[in-house]
Order: C-alpha cells, then structure tokens, then sequence
C-alpha cells in the first residue's frame, strides 16, 4: 500500500514537472499572438463603408471594427 502511494506521489510530481514549462511556452506564445492581432490594417470612414454595399462587395462596421462579408 505505501508502495503504491508513493509511486502515485511521484507520478503526479513527476506529471507537473512536465506541465510546468509547458504551460510557460503556451503562455508565451499567447503573448506574441496578442501583440500581432492589435496590427492596424488601415483606417477607413463611414463613408468609404457605405460604398461597398453590394452582394459581391460587402463591408460592415461592428464595434469600430471594418468586416468583409462578401464571400459568405
């Protein structure tokens, strides 16, 4: 009975061992994917929006954000 305690002890530390750095990577590259999502593709005013108004040439504001609805 100890021995099998003490084998799942170890398996459970030896399991964060594992997890810990991982998580640190994950975290990081997290990180990167942020910073490169808030890239300003252009700025654009509600006038140049309202022309792209046809089936084939869509756009529309949603939260100060510009989407392009064409292809769907």
């Amino acid at each position: 009975m100890v021995i099998a305690v003490a084998v799942l002890i170890l398996g459970v530390l030896l399991g964060a061992l594992f997890l810990i750095p991982r998580n640190s990577a994950v975290a990081e590259k997290n990180r990167t994917n942020a910073a490169d999502r808030k890239k300003v593709y252009g700025v654009y005013s509600k006038a140049e929006i309202a022309l792209h108004d046809k089936r084939t040439d869509c756009w529309i504001i949603v939260k100060n954000r510009v989407w392009y609805f064409s292809q769907f």
